[in-house]
């Protein structure tokens, strides 16, 4: 009857449980895949050593195995039942986990620190992982951290790559708390990403220890504060805790000045309540160079002030305990505050002498003067247009160079005078002149026949219309970049003001004929929330450190 005494190839059942493979939500059909699992295992049992190498070798490259999970693996990511040891362990669907042709494809029948460990150590280096495997592999680092950083000498950083720890230079635990932000590719590369490792691991384990926290190095500047936070004084149980701290005595003299010194600024630190369309704004800066956009926290201490969005504190109380113990880095006063946190000052105290060494008296702490000089030249030279930090606007990637002091931001009469003089009238100059103003240079200003003018103003914008009454009506930054040909570069602090959209800003930039062109800051604000705008990073700051 022409029956065959084989069976046929075995393409046509891949070529089904491959298309099933491709299902986001398996569990729809998980009848009809288990149908062909175990077509396949009956297949199987009647084939040669070359179909079965062919299907062996399909599973073990290609995730066509349906997990616990309901994502997809290939058979060296999953076994066949976990262990007390390991029961996370992603294993087969329950629904197709006694097929006897598992261990025949390469299923290994349970976890083994070794069988992890070789799986982990073949996946490619400096490569994104794709979302289910880099599930497995954070169950896998949570499990067995010290003996992957160790043997396969690499880890996950924050953008999801495989990265050697060489390439590694700060770490992100799950205590950390960056505030939401969402760091530029270039930052999140070199983060590696701890957060499935449990705390005690990473502040003991020497491989880790070794490398700072992210938390210990990230600087958060004000780009904007909040118009008219409601004053409520100080928090009673604030500054009890503030003074306790301030008298704490820890394993080393530098790690007890620290926790000192930041106790004696929770101490004086004064409470503001401010409402959710009117909340602080910070830029996360790592090195002197800017990580992220702006973030707008629930909670935010700065330097003497606290601010709390209004409402429910138990809304944001997660928040305020990891912002106030941020500065601290130390866990157990992350405990402390999270335990002492609204209570009366009596608690506080008992809290405090039964779990911290206390000195009978507060200790003097130096560096406050230099501190405060330190800050204060900081912030001088921000609000002088300290070029530290650029963020590159970009409606695609690239960018060019940003100069302060090109002849385009000049008046007529300074850029007649400057060496870089050029003939033809500045990018300003032709956008004044459109507008119907004219270059005075007795007044040295721009003038219109209506009464307004223009002329130039404080840093960091450029030049500032003013109405027949002398009222501003909006300021101008000037650049000779294009927006939409090439990106630009503009200072973050100034960036804030774009993005938020406010009215009475506005960039001038080339358009794409080298022509001026106008873009108010509402019309960016815009753009930016439709994601025409994107924002990376754009330019750094190196020194030479003396004594080094």
């Amino acid at each position: 009857m022409g029956v065959r005494d084989t069976p046929a190839g075995l393409d046509k059942l891949l070529q089904r449980i491959r298309a099933l493979a491709q299902l986001e939500e398996p569990a729809t059909l998980l009848s009809e895949i288990t149908k062909w699992y175990g077509a396949l295992d009956r297949a199987l049992g009647r084939s040669d050593a070359a179909s079965l190498a062919e299907v062996r070798n399909a599973f073990l490259n290609e995730p066509l195995i349906l997990t616990a999970e309901e994502s997809w693996a290939r058979a060296s990511e999953v076994f066949q039942r976990n262990t007390e040891d390991f029961p996370e362990a992603p294993v087969v669907h329950p629904a197709a986990g006694d097929l006897r042709m598992w261990a025949r494809l390469g299923v290994a029948d349970e976890p083994t620190a070794q069988l992890v460990l070789r799986w982990i150590d073949t996946l490619p280096s400096g490569q994104p992982l794709e979302s289910a495997s880099a599930a497995r592999v954070r169950l896998a680092l949570a499990r067995f951290p010290g003996e992957v950083w160790e043997g396969c000498r690499h880890w996950l950083s924050l953008d999801g790559t495989w990265t050697p720890v060489e390439r590694l230079e700060l770490r992100l635990c799950k205590r950390s708390s960056p505030k939401g932000v969402n760091f530029f590719p270039g930052v999140r590369a070199r983060i590696a990403d701890l957060r499935m490792v449990p705390p005690e691991v990473c502040e003991r384990h020497p491989s880790f220890v070794e490398i700072p926290e992210l938390d210990s190095v990230l600087e958060y500047r004000l780009t904007y504060r909040p118009r008219e936070p409601r004053d409520l004084g100080q928090k009673s149980w604030v500054v009890a805790l503030g003074d306790r701290l301030r008298r704490v005595r820890l394993e080393s003299d530098a790690q007890t000045q620290h926790v000192r010194r930041v106790a004696e600024r929770l101490a004086r630190a004064a409470w503001y309540s401010f409402e959710d369309s009117d909340g602080p704004e910070v830029t996360p800066y790592l090195q002197g160079a800017p990580a992220g956009p702006a973030v707008s926290p629930n909670v935010l201490w700065n330097d003497d002030e606290i601010f709390v969005k209004g409402g429910k504190m138990a809304r944001f109380f997660e928040d305020l305990v990891a912002e106030l113990a941020r500065p601290f880095q130390h866990w157990a006063i992350m405990e402390a505050i999270k335990v002492c946190g609204e209570r009366d000052e009596d608690f506080i105290a008992e809290y405090m002498e039964e779990h911290f060494a206390l000195d009978d008296e507060t200790a003097p702490i130096g560096g406050r003067e230099e501190e405060k000089q330190t800050f204060e030249g900081e912030a001088q030279g921000v609000a002088e247009g300290d070029d530290e930090g650029y963020a590159g606007l970009e409606t695609s990637p690239g960018g060019s160079r940003w100069d302060q002091d090109h002849v385009d931001v000049l008046s007529p009469k300074e850029r007649r005078a400057s060496r870089r003089y050029r003939p033809e009238p500045s990018l300003f100059e032709k956008f004044a002149l459109q507008r119907g103003y004219r270059w005075d240079d007795y007044q040295q200003r721009f003038v219109h026949p209506g009464g307004s003018w223009m002329e130039r103003c404080e840093r960091p914008f450029h030049w500032c219309q003013f109405d027949s009454a002398g009222a501003p009506l909006n300021r101008y930054w000037v650049s000779e970049q294009c927006l939409e040909r090439d990106g630009l570069e503009i200072p973050s602090e100034l960036w804030e003001f774009f993005r938020r959209g406010r009215s009475g800003y506005s960039m001038v930039l080339e358009d794409g004929e080298g022509g001026p062109r106008e873009w108010p800051a509402p019309t960016v604000g815009r753009m930016v929330e439709r994601r025409e705008i994107v924002v990376y990073p754009a330019k750094y700051r190196i020194r030479i450190e003396s004594g080094r």
